[in-house]
């Protein structure tokens, strides 16, 4: 990924702007030689969430896992009382 430093950017930026355009690719901005930000083409990735998942940052739920039971019993022994509220805390 190409980057470029923040005063180069204050000084081309429609040069700049026009790169990523071309190429269709995201351009980091550096500050003091420290990345802090990203630029990308909007039209590059439609879906917001196709990207983050592409990228590592969004992962899908476990669609196997039922915490909650089906039927309601009416009464819940203290073992599942607290294997559910584990669950909920994240505690798995």
């Amino acid at each position: 990924m190409k980057s470029i430093s923040k005063r180069d950017l204050n000084q081309k930026t429609a040069e700049v702007l026009a790169q990523i355009s071309e190429a269709d690719e995201a351009v980091i901005v550096t500050e003091r030689g420290t990345p802090r930000w990203r630029i990308e083409p909007v039209d590059g990735h439609t879906d917001l969430w196709d990207r983050l998942r592409s990228e590592g940052r969004l992962n899908s739920p476990k669609s196997d896992e039922t915490p909650w039971p089906t039927e309601n019993s009416g009464t819940y022994t203290q073992a599942q009382v607290a294997e559910l509220l584990e669950w909920v805390k994240g505690e798995h």
